[in-house]
């Protein structure tokens, strides 16, 4: 599945609040990154109906609300700044890809140089794109034909990120390029988005514990004040992820990156070399869903569907077993409602019993329970259980509200496309959101929770599914929730989000690295940047030549008036320290740190 796919709108409080100005900004600004005037639209009139707006934010609501409305009317994409239809957008995106593939080419001949101008050549053809300025940071953060340049390597990785303000590996390698310009506590925030937005960071946590070693060290100099920020982000990363300690003798890691759905699709590569695309898979997000029928599962859209991305390229279902361990089975997405917060997953295999949906709404007031993977780096990979009542029915006079229950339970990320049962065991809904306020993304948990009514799900299921039947409502006797999770736990899986990523084999052009090196580690000396030279130290050495200073004596003046003077004569000589003012770089040899060698 690899077909554009609308945005739904986000759910509208039954509530309206006001809403702070630099919320308000954020907002707007966000919506202004989707690529579609379509998507933008929908998104901004949600927007326009979820706050109580003051008079001046009511007025540039109605103003753009206009506008948004006439550009998805005119069926416009984004490229850059401005609007354009879709076959210029597309031009544009193929001429940059093709340029791009035209750079690794020339990388793969080690012609650098010539490939930097043309991925800077790509990226002005598609200001949309990401991956040529993402390549260019790589140049100037890796060994490539002594190309270091940490100055370089910031100003392409900003770039990207201004582009795509959460591209993970983009914000770890900013990271690591301010550091190396001692930007430490600029470094310590990019390093700290990262972590926010990938759901497993190793190379995030390698980094920082790297900063943390080479300060004590007296390598890297933060201030006190900052390294303790270092050191309380690591500690909490390492708490909450199932750390793999890394190792002292690894360099900076940058990560694989995943690029956007225009970057990967086939469609818009003109003569992608098939054997050089990209076959690693990045997993870039995780939810929960639950077994319809054997090897199919259902989870909402919204987790198969990411925003930049599309559909995911591969998605993985782990499936625990009753003795506690786990396994991950992988398939794809089949479908995606156009409607309702609904994907359709299959695997090749399956485990547990397929949960039954109830085909008739669930009564005001009635008892449910909430089963998902919610924060999994913090609270363990294990089925989590929260028990509930139904508090809102499906309300036809609501917009955007009309196709959701409303809960009185808490969740949290990672429940999202889990199974919310009756006391008789069926699926009354599939938990879609927190009622936590959607532009806000500071706020994680959400007492009030919201989801897909079976019923919209049987009618989705029954359109992509040939042989797919509801359970036959029957006098069911209401059961123990302890029973019904150790009847169905099987069938509820957290599910794993994969994506392509656009890193191409660029190790073969790297003729100093060791057998087996990793081309995305940095063992670069952290001293001279991988340069093995640095400025001469000694006082007065300009260019390997110091000035000394000596003293004679002379007369100024005549008669009674005259003086004798010391007179400056100045003289150059050779530092014996440096030629031309450069000295071998002590840290490393050729570059490379020899604390890892």
């Amino acid at each position: 599945m690899k077909d554009e796919v609308e945005v739904l709108p986000p759910p509208i409080p039954q509530v309206l609040t006001e809403i702070s100005s630099s919320s308000f900004s954020s907002a707007r600004k966000a919506i202004k990154q989707q690529t579609s005037a379509r998507n933008a639209f929908i998104l901004y009139e949600a927007f326009s109906k979820s706050y109580e707006f003051d008079e001046f934010q009511l007025e540039r609501v109605n103003e753009e609300l206009a506008e948004w409305r006439n550009r998805s009317e005119k069926n416009l994409y984004r490229l850059g700044t401005q609007w354009v239809t879709k076959d210029v957008r597309d031009k544009a995106v193929a001429e940059g890809n093709q340029i791009i593939e035209a750079g690794l080419n020339a990388v793969s001949e080690g012609n650098i140089e010539g490939a930097v101008a043309l991925f800077e050549q790509a990226s002005r053809a598609n200001p949309n794109g990401i991956r040529a300025d993402y390549m260019i940071g790589l140049i100037y953060s890796l060994p490539f034909s002594n190309t270091i340049g940490p100055k370089n390597a910031q100003e392409h990785f900003e770039r990207v990120v201004r582009r795509n303000p959460t591209h993970g590996a983009a914000l770890n390698s900013l990271g690591i390029a301010q550091v190396k310009q001692n930007d430490y506590l600029n470094a310590f925030h990019s390093f700290r988005m990262a972590s926010e937005v990938l759901p497993k960071c190793p190379e995030v946590i390698h980094n920082l514990s790297r900063v943390i070693s080479l300060t004590k060290r007296k390598r890297l100099s933060p201030t006190e004040q900052i390294l303790k920020k270092y050191e309380s982000l690591f500690a909490e990363l390492v708490a909450s992820e199932k750390f793999q300690h890394i190792g002292e003798n690894t360099g900076w890691l940058h990560m694989p990156p995943v690029f956007d759905q225009e970057e990967r699709d086939e469609r818009l590569i003109p003569n992608q070399d098939k054997e050089e695309a990209a076959t690693a898979f990045i997993n870039v997000g995780s939810g929960s869903g639950f077994l319809v029928k054997p090897n199919y599962y259902l989870t909402n859209r919204h987790v198969a569907v990411h925003g930049d991305l599309g559909v995911a390229d591969k998605i993985g279902v782990v499936i625990s077993s009753p003795g506690g361990n786990t396994e991950e089975k992988f398939g794809q997405v089949v479908a995606v409602s156009k409607d309702v917060d609904l994907a359709l997953l299959h695997v090749a295999e399956s485990k547990g019993t397929p949960l039954p949906l109830l085909d008739v709404t669930t009564p005001l007031a009635s008892d449910v329970l909430i089963l998902g993977y919610p924060l999994p780096t913090q609270f363990g990979s294990q089925l989590k259980a929260t028990q509930g009542i139904v508090s809102g029915l499906p309300d036809q006079s609501r917009t955007n509200n009309a196709s959701y229950y409303f809960f009185d339970a808490i969740a949290d990320h990672g429940n999202s496309g889990g199974p919310i049962l009756d006391r008789q065991g069926r699926v009354a809904s599939i938990l879609t959101f927190g009622f936590s306020d959607y532009y806000d993304r500071t706020k994680i948990e959400a007492k009030f929770t919201g989801g897909v009514p079976s019923i919209e799900a049987i009618k989705f299921l029954k359109k992509h599914l040939d042989d797919f039947s509801p359970e036959e409502i029957v006098a069911h006797e209401k059961q123990e929730w302890a029973d019904l999770v150790a009847k169905y736990s099987q069938g509820i899986v957290k599910v794993q989000v994969y994506y392509k990523s656009g890193v191409p084999k660029v190790a073969k052009v790297n003729e100093r690295s060791p057998e087996g090196y990793n081309v995305l580690e940095d063992r670069t000396c952290i001293r001279c940047s991988g340069k093995a030279i640095l400025q001469c130290n000694v006082k007065g050495c300009v260019n390997g030549k110091i000035t000394r200073t000596s003293f004679r004596s002379g007369s100024v003046g005549l008669g009674n008036n005259r003086k004798i003077v010391r007179v400056p004569v100045y003289n150059s000589i050779d530092c014996r320290n440096c030629r031309n003012g450069l000295i071998k770089c002590p840290d490393c040899k050729d570059g490379w740190d020899l604390d890892l060698q």
